[in-house]
């Protein structure tokens, strides 16, 4: 490809297709995971947009291998740039493809091994999302979008609480 081909290539917002896709190539891998950020939020009921898909990792060397294979179904590659080692390094690695994914090592303190799983069908994918709890603390954050997803959790949780 020329290199003004690639200046070219821009990334769009994910759709829920794109998500039961990239989900699929990952589980064929057998690669730990999970959903977390707009997706996750839209699954438990706040619907919002999102511009990416934010997955909770395991990074270790394996896993991300495994990742690098998965997401070579992307049409730009883009995760090919990615290094083994890149997100032990920088905790998240954004692969900007024809969607954006980006891959955490850790949400707030969160990490893969700290977090609770739940899993849920989605047109034939099996999805491991991060349950509410977990939720909540991935979003201690200072964004505003950030704030309204915790208060979100936090009304969903009490709920739950009273029934």
């Amino acid at each position: 490809m020329a290199p003004q081909d690639a200046e070219k290539r821009e990334s769009r917002p994910p759709t829920i297709d794109d998500l039961v896709n990239v989900c699929k190539e990952l589980n064929k891998e057998k690669v730990k995971y999970l959903l977390i950020g707009g997706f996750a939020i839209n699954y438990y009921g706040l619907a919002r947009d999102t511009e990416d898909i934010e997955l909770l990792v395991e990074p270790s060397e394996e896993n991300i291998l495994k990742i690098k294979k998965a997401l070579s179904f992307l049409p730009y590659n883009a995760v090919r740039e990615i290094s083994p080692d890149d997100i032990e390094k920088y905790e998240v690695v954004r692969v900007a493809d024809e969607i954006i994914i980006d891959l955490l090592k850790k949400a707030c303190d969160i990490t893969y091994d700290k977090a609770n799983i739940e899993y849920l069908e989605l047109k034939g994918a099996f999805v491991p999302i991060a349950d509410i709890a977990t939720m909540i603390e991935t979003k201690q954050g200072i964004r505003p979008r950030d704030k309204d997803d915790l208060a979100f959790l936090l009304t969903l949780l009490e709920d739950e609480g009273k029934k």
